[in-house]
């Protein structure tokens, strides 16, 4: 509801307006009790309520326009945006149009008695608000904003109709400050064009801004914000010369240069090029009659160079791509040496495989063998990106043929094309019917594929030309190295360079292969067999990658297929395995064993099955069925096979007298775990580079050893400097004045006392943990950091906090904590009652009243080997304070718990007891966020180190 107050000088109006979700009201009993209603437009019913709301205000005043003119309206409402909207204006565009609109009066559209034509109102506005560009919009809005926020906050100034002496002293209050803050002109000119634009939708004819008095202040101020230009002094003969001479050679074929000048050169100019160009023929001493090439090509460079060097000293130099790398900006350069890397061919390493031969079953031969090839993490990582948009583009386009279920994410293809192949077999048994099949198999199908086939299918398909490009570089790179085991131990070859043929190791390969075939399967689709009703639907072929079943209705179609099959396979680059090709032939639901074979090449015929002989496809064993029986009869048999292997290794444990439990093999992996670990310990154990540090964690029994390195296993985005400089204090390579003197022997042996305290040997140990210079500000901070992230956790399971801050916060705990039951103090003394207790302020505590429970924390970040004699002080030296404690509350539990975490991040296994009786379950997690806490205030201990010395 809004209150509107119209005040002449000596008395007020008062109108009361209201809206809700549809429609508007106003009152005044003032005006002889004159009503005004009405119904928001469509238009206005999708905006905010603040909005109808100044819309009603804005209807109500042109209802009553008539009877409030030359009055000044105050607005009251209890919609506090749309009060404030009214005094000092919006931010928002929809409602700076109904603010303006507010503050003018449209006395002949309120004067309007047909409902059509009032209707027509609010599009008049629609239509006034899109006559000007939204960006020039944006910047009249912001200008009247300002102006009238100027007019409001003055005596007696009004905001619309403005006057035209108000203006101008705005606009001279505004110069003034435009000099102070050396904004230049742009403020005023946004001032001006949002005042004529405020009065022109306020439906004003006359606008005060066209003044001449406001034009003279205008102009004025902008000649006063103007910035001084400072004309170019004439080009000298000789700088003229200087640049040309640079210039003559051939360095300006690498620029490019703008010959349309900005301003036409000066007389002075003119001669000077032309006194230039004369000079620079005569240095040359070249005359057409003695050499008439050389003569036109200095003829042709000299007036070029003139002009380039003119333009140059101008300043009237065109920007292009090609400048020289010392004048390139940081961007240029970046994008120069991106396009330099794009278009570099990549390093054999990257490319780089290791092919292992792994014997198939039959005979050991050369050609008997299966080649993996495994590839570097990196190469595998840039393919999986390249893998995404190659899926990305096959699947928006539909480019991959149906038949080919394999490399297929989101498809069980292995089992589809099974059961696909199951239900043409039943159906052609049980229905009797005449079908041809042929299964093919593809001679060392990954290394055959030609690379030009490869790329021109990237083009056909219209993959992106990017990733054409790096596709078509790794076909180019793909190396590999092959690893063989012989008696004389592991031999490695040299690299080979692949001239065809796929890496198999990366799921980008395999991807590029399918695709490679997809002509293949277009092929397959020429025949096939068509299902009896009610399925009725026609299969032509089943592919798996390189997999390949065909179905025919009869003997020659199967044939013609098998023809196109082969042609295209060979257009691929491949071939096939004769020894491993097979068909068969059903007629009438019966298997026809003297089918003589498809026909592929005149003197080439392709073994037809007989009967009982069986083809394995996709890991099945099938004939014109599949022999789902002899499938499972394998499969025990390969895990009796297997079984037999404990059963064995029991009897002989049994001869040996060895008691083993080979019921559940988890047991036996545990063991043959811990194993592993030991001798990848001693491995570790019996090598020197680790240094004493790293023996000193392995020699400590009490450490806990799990916890010690989480910041190398468990912290996921550890910086990597972070990883450094712990490495760094490990191998002890921090540069104390011990470490100078005794291991580089670069400062001689004399001085090795510590340069910030003076006090003892300047190791890392010290600098670490032991020096009084750092006592009160960095180890004070260290230990600060790491004790308030166990604290907060405290705080928060007694219901003082809502949310525990992060452990890198650096917000630092209050000193009290009070609530009706418990009280919890950070870093706060204690005053004794019953004797004089000289250590009386520990770390933290926690008065539980409804426990009857009192917990002291101390903290402490000692060396590596000192945690246990840091602990043993810290319990002696808090004795009496405890006994205070159990003086002032008797009854009460009192328990010390020592917080000793070393500087480099580890601590005893006690302290894992203490975590878990204080936070429980939460251990784990507290302790590694304390780790954390620790290793970067003492990794910025030795940077601070660092710099001070």
């Amino acid at each position: 509801m809004a209150i509107l107050f119209v005040q002449p000088a000596d008395s007020s109006t008062v109108i009361f307006c209201d809206a809700n979700d549809v429609a508007f009201g106003g009152f005044s009993a003032s005006l002889d009790r004159v009503k005004a209603s009405g119904m928001f437009t469509s238009e206005d019913l999708g905006q905010s309520s603040t909005y109808r709301e100044l819309k009603a205000i804005y209807y109500v005043l042109l209802s009553f326009a008539e009877k409030l003119q030359q009055k000044r309206v105050k607005v009251f409402t209890d919609n506090q945006g749309a009060a404030r909207i009214v005094s000092v204006g919006s931010s928002k565009v929809h409602l700076q149009s109904v603010d303006v609109l507010i503050s003018g009066i449209w006395s002949d559209a309120a004067a309007l008695e047909d409902p059509l034509l009032r209707s027509l109102v609010p599009h008049l506005l629609d239509l006034q608000l899109g006559s000007r560009a939204p960006s020039t919009l944006t910047t009249y809005k912001s200008g009247w904003l300002r102006g009238r926020g100027w007019a409001s906050s003055k005596i007696g100034v009004p905001v619309i109709p403005a006057k035209t002496l108000h203006i101008a002293l705005f606009i001279t209050g505004l110069t003034n400050v435009c000099l102070a803050n050396n904004t230049g002109v742009s403020p005023i000119e946004a001032v001006v064009y949002g005042i004529k634009w405020a009065h022109s939708m306020a439906g004003l004819e006359i606008c005060p801004a066209n003044h001449p008095l406001v034009k003279s202040s205008f102009e004025g101020a902008k000649r006063k914000l103007a910035r001084p230009v400072s004309p170019k002094e004439p080009l000298s003969i000789d700088t003229l010369q200087a640049f040309a001479e640079c210039y003559v050679s051939s360095q300006y074929k690498a620029r490019e240069f703008d010959t349309l000048i900005k301003e036409k050169p000066t007389k002075r100019d003119l001669d000077n090029i032309n006194q230039a160009l004369a000079e620079l023929m005569r240095q040359q001493k070249v005359l057409p009659t003695d050499n008439p090439f050389t003569y036109l090509w200095i003829a042709s460079c000299v007036p070029y160079s003139v002009v380039i060097a003119f333009l140059l000293y101008k300043g009237w130099k065109k920007k292009g791509p090609k400048r020289p790398s010392a004048g390139e900006s940081k961007q240029q350069k970046r994008r120069r040496l991106y396009v330099e890397k794009y278009e570099e061919e990549y390093p054999a390493w990257f490319c780089e495989g290791k092919t292992t031969l792994i014997p198939k079953p039959g005979e050991f031969t050369s050609d008997n063998q299966r080649p993996i090839t495994c590839l570097n993490t990196l190469y595998k990582w840039f393919t999986s990106c390249l893998l995404v948009t190659t899926n990305q583009h096959l699947e928006e386009n539909d480019l991959m043929e149906g038949a080919q279920r394999g490399a297929r994410a989101g498809f069980s293809g292995t089992i589809d094309n099974l059961l696909i192949d199951r239900t043409v077999a039943l159906d052609c048994h049980r229905r009797r019917r005449n079908l041809s099949m042929a299964w093919i198999d593809v001679k060392k199908a990954y290394d055959s594929v030609d690379h030009s086939w490869l790329n021109g299918v990237m083009t056909l398909l219209k993959f992106p030309t990017w990733l054409c490009k790096v596709i078509a570089k790794l076909c180019k790179s793909w190396n590999t190295k092959v690893v063989a085991i012989t008696r004389e131990g592991r031999q490695t070859s040299e690299r080979i360079k692949f001239n065809r043929g796929l890496p198999q190791g990366d799921a980008l390969c395999l991807r590029l292969f399918t695709v490679c075939l997809n002509p293949v399967a277009w092929k397959i689709r020429a025949e096939g067999y068509r299902m009896s009703k009610p399925i009725n639907s026609k299969v032509t072929g089943l592919v798996y990658i390189d997999d390949i079943k065909i179905f025919a209705a009869s003997e020659s179609k199967l044939e013609r297929v098998m023809k196109m099959v082969k042609s295209s396979m060979e257009d691929v680059g491949l071939q096939w395995n004769l020894k491993r090709c097979a068909v068969a032939r059903v007629k009438r639901g019966v298997q026809v064993t003297a089918f003589s074979g498809g026909r592929v090449v005149e003197s080439t015929r392709i073994p037809c099955l007989d009967d009982g002989e069986r083809y394995k496809f996709l890991g099945v064993l099938e004939s014109v069925r599949q022999e789902d029986k002899l499938v499972l009869e394998c499969a025990a048999r390969e895990y009796l096979r297997r079984l037999s292997i404990f059963k064995e290794a029991a009897k002989c444990a049994e001869e040996l007298g060895l008691e083993l439990d080979l019921e559940h093999a988890q047991g036996i992996k545990k063991e043959v775990r811990r194993c592993q670990i030991e001798k990848l310990e001693d491995e570790i154990r019996n090598q020197r580079w680790q240094g004493r540090l790293v023996t000193t964690r392995l020699e400590d029994e009490s450490l806990s050893a799990d916890g010690c390195f989480w910041w190398l296993t468990e912290w996921k985005n550890c910086p990597s400097h972070t990883i450094a400089g712990l490495v760094e204090l490990y191998e002890q390579l921090l540069p104390t004045r011990v470490y100078t003197s005794q291991k580089t022997h670069t400062s001689g042996e004399g001085e090795v006392r510590c340069r910030l305290c003076g006090k003892a040997p300047e190791s890392v140990a010290h600098i670490l943990s032991g020096c009084s210079a750092l006592a009160q500000s960095k180890y004070l901070s260290r230990h600060d950091a790491a004790l308030k992230v166990l604290f907060y956790q405290l705080l928060y399971d007694e219901g003082f906090i809502d949310e525990i801050p992060p452990w890198y916060s650096p917000d630092k705990p209050k000193p009290v904590y009070e609530s009706e039951n418990v009280k919890a103090y950070w870093d706060v003394p204690i005053y004794a009652d019953q004797q004089e207790v000289r250590c009386n302020r520990v770390d933290a505590r926690i008065v539980n009243h409804m426990c009857k429970r009192v917990v002291t924390l101390e903290m402490s970040c000692p060396w590596v080997n000192n945690r246990t004699r840091k602990d043993e002080e810290k319990t002696l030296k808090y004795g009496p304070l405890r006994w205070e404690l159990r003086q002032q509350f008797p009854g009460y539990e009192v328990k010390q718990y020592n917080i000793i975490m070393d500087a480099l991040g580890g601590w005893s296994r006690e302290l894992d007891v203490m975590m878990r009786e204080l936070v429980g379950g939460r251990s784990t997690d507290v302790l590694r966020k304390m780790q954390r806490a620790v290793l970067s205030g003492t990794l910025n201990i030795a940077r601070t180190f660092k710099e001070a010395v």
